[in-house]
C-alpha cells in the first residue's frame, strides 16, 4: 500500500457518547471539533433523549438552539442535524 490519498470530503459518520454532567454546549462543540479533526461527515450522539448529529460546518449556537427546541416539543421522534 502506498501513501494515503489527499484529504477529501468524508462519507463517514461516528457515534459517540458523553459523560453525565456534560452540557449540550460542550457536547456540540466537542462533536464539531472531533468531526473537523478527524475529517468526519457527521458525529452522532444521544443527549437527554434527543438524537443529535453534528457536521464539520455546524454552528454550535444554532445546534444548541435546535436541541432546546426539540426538547420542548412533545414529539415521539426527536432528532436534529446542524
Amino acid at each position: 500500500m502506498g501513501k494515503f490519498p489527499e484529504m477529501r470530503k468524508s462519507n463517514m459518520e461516528v457515534k459517540v457518547s458523553f459523560l453525565c454532567g456534560t452540557s449540550i454546549e460542550d457536547a456540540c462543540a466537542e462533536a464539531k471539533g472531533y468531526a473537523v479533526k478527524n475529517n468526519l461527515a457527521i458525529v452522532k450522539f444521544e443527549f437527554n433523549g434527543i438524537s443529535c448529529a453534528i457536521t464539520q460546518r455546524a454552528d454550535v449556537d444554532k445546534a444548541c438552539e435546535k436541541f432546546h427546541n426539540a426538547l420542548k416539543e412533545g414529539s415521539k421522534f426527536k432528532f436534529f442535524v446542524e
